[in-house]
């Protein structure tokens, strides 16, 4: 839960840091663990010379140590990562009217942003589907979207050596293309949890996906909506398969 106590900036920087390096691990242990049962059968395989085997083994115990490192290091970002009690109305400061207006302005934008963003990769993919090399690619593959926030900072809001002196950019954690959201160009689902909520602020308020990633998923408290200067949106297209295969001489 945020302490009040606590600058709001450091929780979300800390949580946005903690979410990419625990994906970074997942990512390094699942490679490593895989790499390493490889290694694993073929230090028993006869018809390797015995020097190799020996190599495969060395290495085989030395993934496994890194492994148990890397899972270690993973459960210790689960540990520090800090779950912000975003329901409560009590727990978070009373905005000025000023503020409140825009944050409801915010939401509308995001809103309409997203709602943008959905149509652009929608173009995009039929263009890639209609090239003529699509035997080559298989072009309905999803579209990965990462999306990251920029947060008007304010004096005394944090101190990054590596960062911009008045901005604080994160990520929108788990974020993906949901179609479904605006079917026939109409907002169809609404995402925000305060509406269950009576009494607060935003329980009239409707959310697409990206909110819900923010607030839901990336514990971006919901008096900072206001602040957001920017998004950023990167989208990569990703397909592997064997393309050729060529005889040997």
């Amino acid at each position: 839960m945020i302490n009040n106590s606590l600058n709001a900036f450091d929780i979300v920087h800390l949580n946005s840091v903690m979410h990419t390096v625990a994906c970074e691990l997942k990512k390094s242990e699942i490679t490593f663990r895989l790499l390493g049962e490889t290694l694993e059968l073929l230090q028993f395989k006869s018809r390797i010379p015995l020097e190799i085997r020996d190599d495969y083994r060395t290495l085989a115990c030395d993934l496994a140590e890194i492994t148990k490192t890397v899972t270690l290091a993973l459960d210790k970002c689960e540990e520090v990562y800090y779950p912000s009690d975003l329901l409560n109305v009590d727990a978070s400061p009373k905005l000025s009217a000023k503020a409140l207006a825009l944050t409801y302005k915010k939401i509308q934008e995001l809103n309409a942003l997203e709602h943008r963003l959905i149509d652009d990769v929608t173009q995009a993919k039929k263009a890639v589907q209609s090239k003529s090399i699509q035997d080559l690619v298989d072009w309905s593959m999803p579209f990965d979207v990462d999306l990251s926030v920029e947060i008007e900072g304010q004096p005394g809001d944090f101190n990054y050596t590596n960062l911009d002196s008045d901005n604080l950019t994160i990520s929108a954690n788990y974020y993906h293309i949901h179609h479904g959201d605006y079917a026939s160009g109409n907002q169809t689902y609404n995402w925000n949890t305060f509406e269950h909520k009576p009494g607060h602020p935003l329980e009239h308020c409707h959310f697409g996906y990206l909110l819900h990633c923010l607030i839901d998923h990336s514990h971006f408290p919901w008096w900072l909506l206001h602040r957001i200067v920017a998004v950023s949106s990167k989208v990569q297209f990703s397909d592997s398969r064997i393309v050729a295969k060529l005889k040997s001489c």
